[in-house]
């Protein structure tokens, strides 16, 4: 006898997404965001957005620390990043609590857009 699987996916909220519902939302707006020496949380961040992608530019070996949780980033706490990495944040939770603070020599402009 054969198996059958049954799956229900469901949005961020709960409610059953069809069989047609694309599962990549798309892209709602983009912006720029330099982040220097004093901390700086995401802009300007959509009423509908639920997840961001973030690209840094900078000089070659600048770098940021950055916090999703409320923390207060400095040079010695958080997440490092460098010049042309990426930062993915999957909720609504990050995106308000994202927090950056350049570590290197030079500002880095972050690319951010939201979905």
């Amino acid at each position: 006898m054969p198996y059958q699987i049954s799956v229900n996916l469901t949005d961020a909220n709960g409610n059953p997404l069809a069989l047609d519902t694309p599962l990549v939302k798309a892209a709602l707006s983009f912006e720029n965001l330099t982040i220097s020496t004093t901390v700086v949380p995401l802009p300007t961040i959509p009423a509908s957005a639920v997840a961001a992608v973030i690209t840094l530019e900078g000089a070659f070996e600048d770098s940021i620390r950055y916090t999703i949780d409320g923390t207060t980033p400095s040079s010695s706490v958080g997440h490092q990043k460098y010049s042309e990495d990426d930062i993915t944040l999957v909720d609504r939770a990050q995106l308000t609590s994202f927090q950056a603070l350049r570590i290197g020599t030079a500002d880095i402009t972050a690319r951010i857009t939201y979905y």
